[in-house]
């Protein structure tokens, strides 16, 4: 028998280590084997990502000894710090009001300190931030649960000793409330319970020859224990906040010391994709990255603000920051869905990254599948850009992923596949698509398995790291074109894998050197030019390719004009323009498209026509290409492809045109199975349904849905599912759609579900149109009326209308233009750049409201942005930064309290008109609703007008027509504190069935217009006079008591005219409060108006429940008036006495004796209590001012704490509960209120 606790090691097959990071894949294994030393040396990689951890394993030399990581830059901005504030001297103070202790070694010739302060939650990404939280935690409640224990033991040991239902006596009645009201806070420490987080002292200066600068992550304000850092380009510095969190971080100043950015990593995809990259292992050679010798830029373009999302700003602070460091190639395992292809001002910048400065640039494809057309942005922009989709293959199933047995080499079932919307094939080549390699420290992983496209991304631009360090060797000059060609003319076509989905096949990187080797070696004239493909097509439409998606389309034969233009460098020779004399053969790929057989070019542009004949292609997707061949040099393969895709839709059922079925779908012969059909303009939505076939069957089935309306990006038609297929009967699935447009269904077996599954398919059209697909209703038009038409078969309809946000509609309160900073000055064109900044200003009237802030003219555009920035950051009124957001609102939306907000916009352009037409701008604030409002439909609109007989349901046979009317009678249940042009926002669904409503729905507006004017409800009568001699007396008395608070009337010489009068008396108590202690002038004074007043009458009136006797109405009006007169009279009369208070610091150690009138503020207290509701907040800010004066440090914090929630925060409220904790020997909470002042009062707005 085995011994299997401790087997003998022969028994154990090797670990595969090669399957960590894949390279026999794509050759890379027999490329360094048979020349080692183009192992990448002498090539700088920038990785465009997250950012870069300097202290991973692997990333801190290259094989030749040099450092592997050149220069860390943050682009996105999260790590910036203003640093405009100057000190001089020696007395510095920094912007937490830590007391900076400067070392005496730093040299600053200037004298000059600029001082800024950042929070760590603003550089740590989520997931490390909920690390250290749980560790704060953790340690946090081991002093609050010694502290619970005492405070309820305390409570317990008072009760033993007084009865609590014979507390006779105030003061003990306090005392018990004061230990209730600790018990109360200890239960419920709200955000004190949770950690803030670090807020760091920034210091930066000029030693004279650079800026230096030095992060306190002490937060003692002592320097001397901080590391002085030099931009990370000098030193290649960086170190680590600390050893909880493993966070490395490094520095660059700009704007003169005006900004620091702390690069940090903002997540852990940045670290791996630059391992996969170039990772460099000396005693472990099998865990290296594609290309070890060579240097890596690591810029950050996921702004950790935004949860790593990119930006526009970051993206082109990045191509600027790639073009001035003379990197030879750009990682991008980034990209976003897009409306059109070829513009926008990131991509403009990209593209001239390629062809001004010859970078060669390399894009992931996207994890968007298995559909076609969904590769995303910028692979589809760009022709020159190598998109790249992703494989996994038979030894990475093994080794990475554990199967227990292997399949054939595949694409991941989630890679993006192309064509681009304009023909573009999109994905040029593929690679190995999951790895195992380092990560970030703070991750406390020392590797990790990751995949996606852009993990095969990193796989590709290592390779061609390998060959540029081959042909910069060798004294080869080749330009991204001939990159390009090189890898899609020799990559290996994957087996039972389409050029839409593989591209051209798996890149193998020692035939594409070999390519270019002979291409160099024969003089080819082609060598480093590329070719302009574009396509001509009816109504003047300009693509990339031929892309016959729709029925029309391929309903006839179609001829396209296909323009050929040579594009040289922006540095070529003239000598090479002027040579260029290619004799060129095109040939088709398929039949059943005609071309031309030559083609003579020269530096110029050449026309030619194709036709495409798609009578008799099968249903599905078929693609063909013509090629140009040189035909002198047959050995280079195609120069240039003119990419063509017809898509054929699948047949519907001869017994139901409105039915699609597959009776078998074999998922062991065919993992992927795509059909289209073709959508008529009535239907609205599809059921799918998959039911097993066999014992068998996939666990798990992809579905996917994709129209393609143009300019529109395939996400906003496009549906994912993942459906379980089992025994247990069918699974189903509902699928809204477009009428007029193709739709792609795709059911994929997941890549490593190993199950050999049959099952049927049946796709149904289903529908219920309404006549307008979507609902805007004014309330100045009364009433609506929708007509919806049931087609093909019988449907049920139960019309419901719900509205569920609030949005208001605001117009800047303030905005301003100017140039922007240094590093944003310049585009690589070398246009400055300005920016508008706009400031909008709202309320919020319910904590917990749930917002997000929306710009409708720019929203959902990134890349294809004409603007180069939409950043916005929401802020409380204190200036505390809650949230940000860019360009897809969907992504950004956060609950608030009530109370006031800011949000500030920027928006960047090259051009100054272009940001002077923004300036009044709308931004919309939508609040999701608390609950949704429900509004009543009619079947008619008698119905409607009398608002009876609701809509309720009908059974709607084909060409039935139902009407819905809705009116605006139901304004009584929404928002009453709106302005005109805000509105409301909902849906409309149409049908019965619960899981067709929760898919298919139409928007739904109702806009506000003018409010309803409200008549007064007390007409003047008609027999009032002019102001009476009384009326005279009284507004001159008024007068002279202004005057008298004013001291501008004394009080003696209005004591002769008004004596003992009331008004005179009150008057006299508010002139004490302002000016007097609590003298006996005060105290006669108060003793008047309390005889006028008949304190016990009140009183009694108070306690009375209902009083229905004759003349109640004005007994009522006059108490009222008399309890007025007493409250204020008393509030009065304790603010006075809180003063002999003032003096005494409430929280001293020291014992002093209480105040003589002490006793008197407890009567006041006593009354008080009597004469007003317990929630008054007159009471309560009584109670606030009798607990500061008397000590009752729990009762006064919890009316402190109250007072918070109600009226929001307050930094003079937040240091008192600071300081009572403190006395309260709660250090834990003082401690963690004084670090959340940082947070929640900054002394200014953050840089965008």
């Amino acid at each position: 028998m085995r011994n299997m606790i401790f087997p003998a090691m022969e028994e154990f097959e090797p670990f595969p280590l090669h399957t960590l990071i894949p390279k026999r894949e794509t050759g890379v294994d027999r490329f360094l084997a048979k020349h080692s030393k183009y192992d990448g040396s002498g090539v700088v990689i920038a990785i465009f990502d997250t950012g870069i951890d300097p202290s991973a394993e692997g990333l801190q030399k290259t094989v030749r000894g040099e450092p592997k990581i050149l220069n860390l830059i943050d682009a996105s901005g999260s790590g910036d710090v203003d640093t405009s504030h100057v000190c001089t001297g020696n007395d510095i103070f920094g912007l937490t009001g830590r007391r900076i202790t400067v070392p005496k070694h730093w040299e600053n010739p200037s004298g000059k300190w600029h001082v800024g302060m950042k929070a760590a939650h603003e550089l740590f990404p989520k997931t490390l931030l909920t690390r250290l939280q749980s560790s704060y935690t953790e340690k946090w409640h081991m002093q609050q649960n010694f502290l619970v224990a005492s405070a309820h033991r305390n409570l317990t040991e008072f009760d033993a000793k007084h009865s609590k239902d014979k507390l006779t006596q105030l003061s003990e009645r306090l005392q018990r409330e004061e230990l209730q009201c600790r018990i109360d806070l200890l239960a419920n420490p709200g955000y004190k319970s949770t950690d803030p987080g670090p807020v760091y002292d920034c210091v930066v200066f000029h030693d004279g020859e650079i800026w230096r600068a030095a992060i306190d992550t002490t937060q003692t304000g002592n320097f001397c224990m901080a590391t002085l850092m030099t931009p990370y380009i000098y030193d290649r510095q960086y170190e680590r906040f600390g050893d909880d969190d493993q966070m490395s971080y490094s520095i660059n100043v700009y704007d003169e010391g005006n900004i620091l950015s702390i690069v940090t990593s903002g997540g852990s995809h940045g670290t791996h994709v630059a391992s996969i990259t170039a990772a460099y292992f000396p005693d472990e050679p099998e865990k290296n990255g594609i290309a070890p010798g060579a240097q890596i830029v690591g810029i950050k373009i996921g702004d950790t603000r935004l949860s790593t999302m990119e930006t526009a700003p970051s993206l082109i602070r990045a191509a600027v920051e790639a073009a001035e460091l003379n990197v030879d190639l750009v990682n991008f395992s980034y990209g976003e869905a897009c409306h059109w292809i070829d513009k926008g001002k990131v991509i403009d910048q990209f593209r001239m990254l390629i062809e001004k400065y010859n970078i060669t640039f390399v894009s992931s494809a996207g994890n968007n599948g298995p559909c076609l057309s969904t590769i995303g942005c910028p692979g589809t922009n760009i022709a020159s850009i190598i998109g790249v989709g992703a494989l996994v293959s038979p030894d990475m199933m093994a080794g990475e992923y554990s199967l227990m047995k292997k399949k054939a080499a595949t694409l991941y079932t989630w890679s993006s596949r192309g064509p681009v919307a304009d023909g573009h094939l999109g994905v040029s080549i593929c690679a190995p698509g999951g790895a195992i390699t380092s990560v970030p420290r703070w991750t406390m992983k020392k590797e990790q398995l990751m995949n996606g496209t852009s993990m095969s991304c990193p796989s590709v631009s290592g390779t061609i790291a390998l060959l540029l360090s081959a042909l910069k060797t060798e004294k080869i000059k080749c330009l991204p074109a001939m990159i390009k060609r090189a890898l899609e003319n020799t990559a290996q076509p994957l087996a039972g894998c389409d050029k839409l989905s593989c591209g051209h096949g798996v890149v193998q990187v020692d035939k594409a050197y070999d390519y270019i080797v002979q291409n160099w070696s024969n003089n080819s004239p082609a060598i480093n030019v590329d070719f302009q493909v574009t396509v001509v097509t009816g109504g003047g439409k300009m693509s990339r390719g031929v892309y016959l998606r729709e029925m029309h389309e391929t309903a006839k034969p179609s001829n396209h004009t296909v323009q050929i233009e040579p594009m040289f460098s922006k540095n070529a020779d003239v000598s090479k323009k002027l040579l260029l004399d290619l004799h060129l053969a095109l040939v088709s790929s398929e039949s059943w498209i005609l071309t031309p057989k030559h083609l003579a070019l020269h530096n110029c542009a050449r026309q030619f026509s194709i036709k495409v004949d798609p009578a008799g292609l099968s249903p599905g997707a078929h693609y063909a290409e013509v090629c140009a061949h040189d035909v002198s040099k047959c050995f280079q393969g195609a120069l240039f492809r003119v990419p063509v895709t017809v898509i054929i839709p699948s047949r519907m059922s001869l017994n139901d045109p409105s039915v699609f079925e597959v009776e078998e779908l074999d998922f062991q012969r065919k993992s992927v199975h795509r059909f289209f059909l073709h959508v008529p303009l009535d239907v609205t939505w599809a059921e799918i349904e998959l039911v097993l076939r066999n014992q068998e069957g996939p666990s798990r089935v992809t579905v996917q849905t994709v129209q393609l309306p143009p300019l529109t990006s395939y996400s906003t038609k496009e549906t994912y599912h993942t459906m379980k297929v089992d025994s247990n009967g069918p699974s189903s699935i509902i699928v809204p759609l477009t009428g007029g447009y193709m739709m792609e269904l795709c059911c994929a077996q997941y890549w490593s579900d190993l199950s050999n599954g049959r099952a049927s398919l049946k796709v149904t059209f289903r529908s219920l149109l309404p006549s307008t697909p979507s609902l805007k209703l004014h309330c100045g038009d009364c009433w609506a009326r929708l007509d919806v038409k049931c087609n093909y078969r019988p449907e049920e309809i139960a019309p419901e209308l719900k509205l569920t946000h609030y949005v208001l509609v605001k117009r800047p309160s303030d905005h301003v233009i100017k140039p922007l900073g240094e590093r944003d000055m310049l585009l690589l064109n070398q246009e400055r750049r300005y920016q508008l900044q706009l400031v909008y200003n709202f309320h919020v009237p319910k904590s917990g409201s749930e917002i997000r802030p929306i710009s409708p003219l720019l929203c959902n555009f990134l890349y294809e942005s004409p603007y180069t920035s939409q950043f916005w950051m929401l802020y409380s009124n204190q200036m505390k930064l809650i949230c940000c957001g860019d360009a897809y609102p969907h992504q950004y939306s956060v609950k608030l309290d009530r109370g006031d907000y800011v949000v500030r916009l920027q928006v960047c352009h090259e051009k100054r008109t272009s940001l002077e037409g923004l300036k009044d701008m709308v931004l919309q604030i939508e609040m999701k609703l608390s609950s949704s409002v429900n509004v009543d439909l009619y079947s008619t609109m008698n119905d409607a007008m009398v608002s009876s007989n609701k809509w309720y349901s009908k059974k709607l046979a084909p060409n039935d027509v139902a009407s819905i009317f809705v009116t605006t009678h139901f304004e009584d249940k929404l928002i009453k504190n709106y302005q005109p042009g805000d509105f409301m926002k909902g849906k409309l669904t149409l049908s019965k069935a619960d899981k067709v409503k929760k898919e298919v729905h139409y928007p739904v507006q109702y806009v506000f217009s003018e409010r309803a004017k409200k008549s007064s409800s007390k007409p003047t009568p008609a027999n009032q006079t002019a102001a009476t001699s009384q009326e005279y007396d009284k507004a001159l008395k008024d007068l002279k008591l202004q005057y008298m608070k004013k001291k501008v009337l004394d009080v003696s010489e209005l004591e002769s005219e008004f004596g003992n009068d009331l008004d005179f008396l009150i008057a006299q108590v508010a002139y004490c409060v302002e000016n007097c202690s609590y003298m006996p002038t005060m105290a006669s004074v108060v003793s008047e108006v309390y005889s006028q007043v008949n304190v016990q009458e009140v009183l009694a009136y108070c306690g009375a429940k209902v009083d229905l006797s004759n003349g109640a109405d004005e007994k009522q009006s006059q108490m009222e008036k008399a309890k007025k007169i007493l409250v204020d009279t008393l509030l009065a009369e304790a603010t006075v006495i809180t003063r002999e208070f003032d003096t005494v610091d409430f929280c001293s150690t020291e014992t002093t004796p209480a105040p003589k009138h002490a006793g008197r503020l407890e009567e006041i207290y006593v009354t008080l209590h009597q004469l007003l509701d317990a929630k008054d907040t007159q009471l309560r800010s009584f109670r606030i001012q009798f607990a500061r004066a008397l000590k009752y440090h729990g009762i006064l914090a919890k009316l402190l704490e109250d007072e918070a929630g109600e009226l929001g925060p307050s930094r003079t409220r937040d240091e008192e509960l600071m300081a009572i904790y403190s006395k309260l020997g709660w250090a834990h909470y003082s401690m963690s209120i004084r670090r959340w002042l940082l947070r929640n009062y900054p002394r200014d707005y953050q840089p965008f």
